[in-house]
């Protein structure tokens, strides 16, 4: 039993490692795993590498090629238009349930992190920023108060995280966000649920647009990119 736990705990370990440098940028988009190179560097044995390896395959993360081993998962233009598309749905529902359900505590939550977003932009901070920018579009539907869809929406927005990171520059497009996510905020406070749906939907597919333009005019110019797949 003993070591069945230790076994466990290992396999989540290197989990949250491999995760945490995907979603920070250190592993890019479409980068080879290779237990060789990582896992040995790591100190782990195979098993629990492999254990985790299929986690993150789970999670959309990392994607198997055959006969050439695991990668980080790349996105495809379509892959990314698909997310954003079921992405605007899912929080259009998600602010119609909020809006009768948020309390007071939670509005406060809300210019909270808005104003971290902004401090964020203000210091250049591009790390934060996307965290800030997450944390805000994660309490719109956890204060839905609908624990199936906040699952839903946290594995989106993690793929979402991984694109992010090793795409554009978040900063290009972070004040025309903070825009938005004030006259959201003021929308769910005076409990306009029309106008509120409105703005998040037309805030992600502004979303939408802005990352896919930037990933194309990159290409354009002949750059490198990680983000997605052809």
């Amino acid at each position: 039993m003993v070591v069945e736990i230790l076994h466990k705990s290992l396999t989540v370990k290197v989990y949250e490692k491999i995760k945490g440098e995907i979603l920070s940028g250190s592993l890019k988009l479409g980068e080879r795993l290779v237990y060789e190179n990582l896992g040995k560097e790591w100190g782990v044995s195979l098993t629990p590498w492999r254990e985790a390896i299929i986690k993150l395959k789970q999670e959309g993360l990392v994607e198997e090629v055959s006969r050439g081993g695991f990668y980080v998962k790349s996105f495809s233009i379509k892959e990314i238009e698909e997310m954003y598309d079921i992405r605007e749905w899912l929080e259009g529902l998600a602010i119609n349930l909020t809006i009768p359900r948020i309390n007071k505590k939670e509005m406060e939550m809300l210019f909270q992190v808005y104003n971290k977003f902004e401090d964020s932009i203000k210091n250049k901070d591009e790390n934060s920023c996307i965290i800030n920018d997450f944390q805000f579009h994660k309490y719109l539907v956890k204060f839905s108060k609908n624990k199936k869809l906040l699952a839903i929406m946290e594995n989106f927005n993690i793929q979402l995280v991984s694109i992010l990171r090793t795409g554009p520059s978040y900063l290009e497009f972070a004040n025309s966000y903070l825009k938005e996510h004030f006259s959201i905020i003021e929308a769910i406070k005076n409990k306009n649920r029309a106008l509120a749906e409105k703005l998040i939907r037309s805030h992600i597919k502004n979303g939408k647009i802005l990352i896919l333009k930037t990933i194309k005019n990159m290409n354009n110019h002949n750059k490198k990119v990680d983000i997605v797949r052809k």
